[in-house]
């Protein structure tokens, strides 16, 4: 007896189980095929069970007698009082019934299975995120992007000095006076959620220091801007790692610029692949474009016998498509390593880009608006920032902190110290990797005496702790004074 015969005289013996799904799936009367057209399906169901088979071995839900029935009575969803449906109710009923009845039975089947799935999704998903992504509150990020170290790099005159510039920089009145609930509704959302998942904020992402700025006009991102960021930042491939969402980003903007000299940018991870784009890069005197650069790396590991890191090859494969636009005028390898400029249309790039990564010609993740929903739909408190003013000490926080460790670096930099020691942490490097990939291009020797320096000078440096300080954002409630009479309209 098939397995399909078995399940079929189960549903017979116990009637009070639900309806008898594959008996309506697989019905004549749905069929408008003619006699030997039964016999084909019959044996793709055979091979379909085999499937289903290795499913229930592995102990997941492969069991068709275990998905294809009514929910239990307690998760279904029920008014006290229910009203006709009406409207765009009706339609989208329709709607999803002519999808349904337009799939094969073995796919109908497919899709009550992933309906009962995503019911357990929720919990699962919040439960993960309380454990490994706690909420992050105003004060705890405060309090780290507010503390400021005094030295000899750093004075309280310096300080002084910063916090007057401020007061007088036309982007503090225009983040100030940005309607988070008419003008972009989209903003908050986007700093929670990189709060949350990241544990570093936006403008800690899209920084000059990463060789990042927003592309366009004004001092504020725009709506769509944010919406784009927000749903390909939570994607699977980028592993809720910031740095890996910002090579994403580099990529995009690298191939639609024609770029062809080193990738700013430290991979922190065991990937070789990506270390052999990296090393493409580098070499590159100008005549490689970064489709050939990835080509190369790629050609290369499998003459030593190795493969791809798949998913990031067809990724970067992927983007190439959307968004590499040859230049006759290219940037010359030899230049500074230029801020690349990242717009609206680039993260569109990177969002299709997602979406067409394939695998046995399927998609090999879930749709990027799709995974985004099933995220937001299933934390409840993303934390901080709660709110406009909430969100103006926060952006204000992160710049002024950027502009601070800038002129820092630049100071110790001039003094001698190696930049990666000063930048180490901004890529995400531990300090012995970074001294691993100097001495890879510059010499052990060379590398070991750049380390003395550097120990020598964090040996001379003062620690003491009257030297830190947590800086106390009184000017946030001063900005709210002097701005209310100009922004009295706008709701904080």
């Amino acid at each position: 007896m098939s397995s399909r015969t078995r399940r079929s005289a189960r549903a017979a013996q116990d009637p009070q189980d639900g309806p008898d799904w594959n008996c309506d799936f697989n019905s004549d009367e749905d069929s408008d095929a003619p006699g030997p057209a039964d016999a084909v399906d019959d044996h793709d169901s055979d091979r379909d069970n085999e499937w289903e088979d290795v499913d229930a071995q592995s102990g997941d839900d492969g069991d068709e007698d275990a998905i294809i029935k009514m929910p239990p009575q307690a998760t279904r969803r029920r008014d006290a009082n229910p009203k006709a449906k009406t409207g765009k109710a009706v339609e989208k009923d329709n709607v999803m019934q002519a999808y349904f009845d337009m799939l094969p039975a073995g796919l109908q089947n497919t899709v009550i299975l992933y309906a009962s799935n995503l019911m357990k999704l929720e919990p699962k998903c919040r439960r993960w995120m309380g454990q490994n992504l706690p909420v992050r509150t105003q004060a705890s990020m405060m309090q780290t992007l507010a503390t400021v170290q005094y030295d000899q790099h750093w004075t309280e005159a310096d300080e002084e000095a910063l916090q007057a510039n401020w007061k007088r920089d036309p982007i503090r009145r225009d983040w100030w006076a940005l309607d988070t609930r008419k003008q972009n509704r989209a903003i908050v959302p986007l700093w929670k959620t990189f709060s949350r998942l990241f544990s570093v904020l936006p403008d800690e992402v899209i920084t000059r220091d990463a060789h990042l700025e927003y592309g366009s006009k004004g001092n504020n991102w725009t709506a769509k801007f944010c919406t784009r960021l927000q749903s390909v930042a939570v994607h699977p491939m980028f592993g809720a790692d910031f740095r890996l969402l910002r090579l994403g980003l580099l990529y995009v903007v690298m191939c639609r610029t024609d770029y062809r000299g080193k990738v700013p940018w430290k991979n922190s991870t065991s990937d070789s692949f990506i270390d052999r784009v990296l090393e493409e890069m580098e070499e590159n005197d100008g005549s490689k474009t970064i489709v050939q650069a990835r080509q190369s790396a790629r050609s290369l590991l499998r003459e030593e016998g190795k493969e791809t890191s798949f998913l990031w090859d067809l990724l970067f494969e992927s983007i190439e498509k959307k968004a590499f636009q040859r230049k006759q005028n290219h940037p010359n390898a030899a230049d500074p390593i230029p801020i690349f400029q990242i717009t609206t249309e680039d993260l569109a790039s990177l969002h299709k880009s997602l979406n067409t990564v394939k695998v046995l010609g399927l998609p090999a993740f879930w749709l990027v608006a799709i995974f985004s929903r099933l995220v937001k739909h299933s934390v409840s408190d993303w934390g901080a920032p709660r709110g406009r003013l909430e969100l103006y000490k926060l952006r204000k926080a992160v710049e002024l902190k950027n502009r601070r460790q800038r002129i820092v670096q630049e100071r110790k930099e001039a003094d001698g110290v190696p930049a990666g020691v000063v930048s180490a942490h901004i890529s995400g490097l531990s300090e012995q990797k970074m001294w691993d990939m100097l001495a890879k291009h510059i010499g052990a020797e060379a590398a070991n005496a750049a380390k003395a320096a550097a120990d020598a000078y964090k040996s001379n440096a003062s620690n003491d702790d009257d030297n830190v300080v947590i800086y106390n954002d009184d000017d946030a409630v001063m900005d709210t004074g002097e701005l209310r009479e100009s922004t009295s309209s706008h709701a904080c």
